[in-house]
């Protein structure tokens, strides 16, 4: 290429980015602050009805260790829809009123969240914040840690109703990002995203530049979460652990078999709003996020993955809650899941989906898919598909929608972007399926899904695999935590002052950090249980200054789950049974 030539493809992400920077931000009131040279990272945070909790992602980024505040940036799309939500096809009755509450609080919530975010840049402070909330902001400002709030929630300001989401509120976000970093620095920079109930590792913004400069092909990663129970979780959990815990793990395992889990490569990074990143003109290129109410964040991994290296990655960490939430639609998003436990655990009944409703869809989702691979999708044979004893499972208008999305030369994946009513016609499939094959005991469900779906060699081979992997991790966690206690013990008889270690929770815990690298892997993880019972009840026995022994048989009479092999809790090894058809499958 000739010295002044311009490079055709250098001009086509250019084209790109341009035209997708007119098209989300035309009409948009724009941050009016430029973004600093030094700026390499931006963080875009969508928050709907979060007031209570936006500190929680502000403070963890302010207290940032090993990068400077002039490196990176955080932007809040405080978001509502325009109008109160109507109640959609694959709603619930009880889905519907919690979205409609959880609007109505989000319309006075998202205006005292804009107030406290615009106070960390002016001196006028909220007359409604509370003492600790002056406190963070007084922390936020001395961090020099820059917050822009994008309203989308005040009258007049909201987005479109068709694509005022989630997914929507992202991609305004990222736009902006994009065009900072384009319009002001003209230079690539990392757009990451995440979730307003976050609290970021304290090396998560060194950990996301270290990433992206150590491989300069990658264009996007999805980082580790770590799940922070709520005390409403916690408690909800506890009260009926056993079912609880099947229960999830039973989903993990019809999930896979209904959407085919099993035909996808492994190599395909699955994206998580709560912790995602790409480079930044890689966003405008790909069409940004799509703008739906759940299912955003696959879907914007796939379309990077189209154009470039995605990866998942463990050193950029993060904290969400484990939490109930409305916030999107009702078929998805880990707090939607949370809140469908609940009910179902609240309702004492413990049906779940038969297993042969799951086959059976597990079925017909694979025969669409070769309907779509062979370019036959045409009414009749997706008719033929969805049809069970003479009587199809979806209206003639639904079928011929189907047959118009899977003839579209979209992947599955894209389709319901495209054509949003794939997901309630999803959600009728299911309906009717149910009707068809009652729920039935959980227990019973479980014990089905084992047998029936191991029946299949290759499956049955990876399953066994998988779960003598899973019970080897677990007796040598056990031999881990036995040896914890003996070391512990140990230690502190040989401590003059064990009387003031053991005094409270905090001494102790600090004692155990401060010795992590004697006691093992098992001490950190133990310190950061120190508002637990359990905790509380292992700092009295240590008190009394045991010996390595003694201290292991009364940990072992009170906690013997933690110390006996899975095989002899019929219900925990029945979990770890799933847990491994779970991962045979995926």
């Amino acid at each position: 290429m000739l010295e002044n030539e311009v490079d055709p493809r250098e001009m086509g992400r250019k084209t790109k980015i341009i035209e997708y920077l007119a098209e989300t931000l035309h009409g948009e009131t724009r941050i009016e602050t430029r973004m600093h040279s030094q700026c390499e990272v931006s963080v875009v945070i969508p928050a709907y009805a979060e007031r209570e909790g936006i500190f929680r992602p502000l403070l963890s980024l302010a207290r940032q260790e090993g990068v400077k505040p002039e490196q990176f940036e955080v932007i809040v799309v405080v978001n509502n829809p325009p109008s109160e939500p109507v109640r959609q096809a694959d709603e619930t009755q009880k889905d519907w009123e919690r979205k409609r509450d959880l609007y109505l609080m989000a319309t006075y919530q998202n205006e005292q969240t804009l107030l406290l975010i615009r106070s960390l840049t002016n001196s006028t402070i909220s007359s409604e914040s509370t003492e600790d909330e002056r406190v963070f902001l007084d922390e936020i400002r001395s961090s020099g840690l820059k917050v822009y709030a994008i309203d989308k929630a005040t009258n007049g300001q909201t987005l479109p109703e068709t694509f005022a989401n989630v997914g929507g509120a992202r991609n305004r976000g990222v736009a902006e990002a994009v065009a900072r970093f384009f319009e002001q620095k003209g230079t690539n920079g990392i757009v990451a995203q995440s979730d307003a109930d976050v609290r970021f590792a304290p090396d998560y913004v060194v950990s996301l530049i270290r990433v992206f400069a150590n491989d300069p092909v990658l264009i996007g990663i999805v980082g580790r979460m770590e799940f922070e129970k709520t005390a409403e979780m916690e408690a909800l959990i506890t009260s009926s652990s056993s079912f609880a815990q099947l229960l999830m793990h039973y989903r993990w395992v019809t999930e896979c078999l209904k959407y085919g889990r099993t035909a996808k490569p492994l190599s395909r990074v699955w994206f998580s709003g709560g912790n995602m990143a790409s480079r930044a003109f890689e966003v405008a290129i790909v069409g940004g996020v799509p703008k739906i109410a759940g299912g955003e964040d696959p879907a914007f991994g796939f379309r990077l993955a189209k154009i470039g290296k995605v990866e998942q990655v463990t050193e950029v960490l993060n904290h969400p809650l484990d939490r109930f939430s409305a916030r999107t639609a009702a078929s998805a998003g880990h707090g939607q899941h949370r809140l469908k436990l609940r009910d179902l655990i609240e309702s004492g009944e413990m049906l779940v989906e038969n297993p042969d409703a799951v086959k059976k869809f597990g079925e017909m989702q694979a025969e669409l898919n070769r309907l779509k691979t062979e370019k036959i999708a045409t009414i009749e044979n997706i008719r033929r598909v969805i049809t069970i004893n003479g009587n199809a499972l979806l209206s003639d208008s639904d079928i011929e929608l189907m047959s118009q999305a899977l003839s579209s030369g979209k992947e599955m994946n894209d389709l319901e972007h495209s054509y949003p009513h794939i997901r309630t016609i999803r959600a009728s499939v299911d309906q009717r399926l149910a009707e068809l094959y009652p729920n039935i005991p959980l227990d019973i469900a479980v014990e089905r899904i084992l047998v029936e779906t191991t029946i299949n060699d290759v499956i049955r081979e990876e399953y066994e695999y998988k779960l003598r992997q899973l019970r080897d991790d677990e007796v040598k966690a056990l031999h881990g935590r036995e040896q914890f206690v003996r070391l512990l013990a140990n230690l502190l008889r040989q401590t003059a002052n064990r009387s003031e270690i053991t005094k409270d929770n905090a001494s102790f815990a600090n004692f155990i950090s401060e010795h992590a690298e004697l006691l093992g892997e098992d001490a950190q993880r133990f310190a950061k249980k120190r508002v637990s019972e359990m905790f509380t009840f292992v700092r009295n026995i240590y008190a009394f200054g045991p010996d390595a022994d003694t201290a292991v048989r009364a940990l072992k009479e009170s906690y013997p789950a933690l110390f006996d092999l899975p095989e002899n809790d019929p219900i925990r090894w029945t979990q770890m049974k799933l847990s491994a058809l779970s991962r045979a499958l995926e």
